[in-house]
């Protein structure tokens, strides 16, 4: 093993330890090597020729090891704008998982390495300041929005067509989809197909129901939306989960004319999350169009204050609508902790 191999053996054995920043630092990046540099010719030879075995120990754990790092290094580019950089970097982390010999670890490793780079690209397109609260979201703007959104929509189309029964993977690209559908009908329609077939694969799955019964309640398909909404056990879901299935039927409701359910159903949500705003102004609504105008414009008062008090009262709308993107942290910690099993 020459020592630019060494090098890079000893780097990716730091990653397993657990030094993930300064392995993923220290990965060679054409940007900066010196010409000549035994880098750059240990860099070149392994990006064009495609692996060499020699490099690492055969052990699939280190391939692994070796794919998550150049991984790192390509998010690192990604942060900086040099997507062409990153494209490299993740060129290289293909190889490796290529390179795995165990076939069953090999696709649940690179299940697991697609969904994190897809939902990392989608939370990657919202920029918000974690300690001023999901109130303050913002989405990029320019060209590297397009080429975020562009990289989200690769790597999730990537997941769907090779883990085509997979529902957490159905539901988040479905999730992308869905936000994607303001913009393009098309893609609502593509998530309306994803949730069924996450409803179908797990039928359990609560996410599905709820996310299936919102694309076509957004479609106008109010009489098909009721029955995955209505699937939603609040014994089960989560109180956000619970508070979107009231907050959704309302609107269903609604929209066919029952306002006295529509009513019920807000308030019910009201109560589930009381920071939240949307369901107040959604009940504000639905009181006015019933006739009953003191106690809507009393609702509206309530919510105009908590919206200058509370970082909070955005939140139901920007929980939803981020869907799966911050799985990225969850799932790639777990696949730091496996690498040390």
């Amino acid at each position: 093993m020459d020592g630019a191999a060494s090098d890079y053996a000893d780097l990716i054995e730091e990653y397993i330890r657990g030094n993930y920043g300064h392995a993923a630092d220290a990965l060679p990046n054409p940007r900066e090597v010196k010409p000549r540099s035994t880098w750059t010719v240990m860099f070149l030879r392994h990006e064009t020729l495609g692996i060499d075995r020699s490099l690492l120990p055969p052990s699939d754990r280190c391939r692994q090891a070796a794919a998550m790092a150049h991984t790192e290094a390509a998010i690192r580019l990604t942060g900086e704008n040099e997507f062409t950089l990153a494209a490299r970097q993740i060129k290289l982390s293909r190889r490796w998982i290529h390179d795995m010999k165990g076939q069953p670890e090999r696709e649940r490793f690179r299940r697991d390495w697609l969904l994190a780079l897809a939902t990392f690209h989608h939370r990657s397109i919202f920029s918000f300041d974690p300690s001023r609260g999901l109130g303050r979201v913002e989405e990029v703007v320019g060209d590297t929005r397009e080429r975020l959104i562009a990289e989200a929509r690769h790597f999730y189309d990537e997941a769907v067509d090779d883990f085509k029964n997979d529902a957490e993977i159905l539901v988040s690209a479905g999730a992308f989809y869905e936000w994607s559908g303001y913009l393009d009908r098309q893609a609502l329609r593509k998530a309306e197909k994803l949730y069924a077939r996450a409803r179908a694969a797990d039928p359990d799955y609560t996410e599905a129901q709820l996310r299936y019964g919102r694309a076509l309640e957004k479609r106008g398909r109010y009489d098909e939306a009721r029955v995955p909404l209505t699937a939603v056990d609040v014994n089960v879901a989560s109180t956000y989960q619970a508070y979107m299935a009231k907050l959704i039927l309302g609107r269903v409701e609604h929209e066919t004319g029952n306002v006295a359910a529509a009513i019920e159903l807000y308030r019910d949500a009201t109560e589930l999350l009381p920071e939240w705003q949307v369901a107040y102004l959604s009940l504000s609504h639905a009181l006015h169009v019933a006739g009953r105008r003191d106690e809507s414009r009393e609702v509206l008062a309530g919510a105009i204050r908590r919206e200058a008090k509370s970082d909070e009262v955005f939140q139901g709308w920007w929980v939803y609508e981020r869907g799966n993107a911050d799985y990225f942290e969850d799932i790639w910690d777990r696949m730091r902790a496996e690498l040390k099993r």
